[in-house]
């Protein structure tokens, strides 16, 4: 399925503006921490396209496997992280698979 460029616009607005609640609001205001205020919003914007792309094609199971093992990557190389830290990870991943599949017709 295919969405219209200003839906994709809308959609895209709504994700940077929960994001921006997200990392500058909650986060950023309480502990100060430029570093994590960017991967969350990277982690966000990348999900958000691959989420975006895989609602609009056709694609195997494969994809969602590998998508899986290199996020399982990433977490198994970073630094040991707080479960308040990890909480907005999750939050921020969540927003973008909301986000990016919000032009998909089975959401």
């Amino acid at each position: 399925m295919r969405i219209s460029y200003q839906e994709f616009l809308v959609v895209l607005a709504t994700d940077l503006v929960a994001i921006g609640v997200l990392t500058y609001a909650l986060y950023f205001r309480r502990h100060q921490r430029r570093d994590l205020t960017l991967g969350l919003v990277g982690i966000n914007i990348g999900l958000f396209a691959v989420a975006s792309f895989s609602a609009t094609t056709s694609i195997n199971i494969g994809f969602g496997i590998g998508l899986f093992a290199l996020l399982s990557v990433i977490r198994l190389r970073s630094t040991v992280a707080s479960q308040e830290e990890i909480g907005y990870y999750f939050v921020a991943l969540v927003i973008g698979l909301v986000n990016g599949l919000a032009g998909d017709d089975r959401w």
